[in-house]
């Protein structure tokens, strides 16, 4: 998510992965920089229906898995920003940063 250098403050480090401004990537002009984020990790949950054979012996009739849906997760920190571009995906961000305001930034340019 690009964000307002302005608002650096609401960043909550603990919630990205970059771990301080000093480790932000930021814009030619100082004005705007990124972070990063990891979906949490997907709990699964189990639901099982058992019935008994007639032996008394119990087996499962139906078992359902339950995931929690992060795909479209953020930060609560970065959904508090008021300036904000994004979120991108890992291509987006490489296309954005090969533009002029980025170009410190240029994965391409290797001169």
């Amino acid at each position: 998510m690009i964000f307002n250098m302005s608002e650096l403050n609401q960043i909550n480090f603990a919630e990205v992965l970059q771990s301080s401004e000093s480790t932000l990537m930021k814009s030619v002009d100082g004005t705007k920089a990124f972070v990063k984020w990891e979906k949490p990790v997907t709990n699964k949950e189990y639901q099982s229906h058992y019935e008994v054979d007639e032996d008394g012996m119990p087996y499962a009739v139906e078992i359902n898995v339950i995931e929690e849906d992060h795909s479209s997760y953020i930060p609560s920190s970065i959904v508090a920003l008021q300036i904000k571009e994004g979120p991108f995906t890992h291509s987006e961000m490489q296309i954005i940063l090969s533009r002029p305001e980025w170009k410190e930034y240029n994965f391409n340019d290797r001169t």
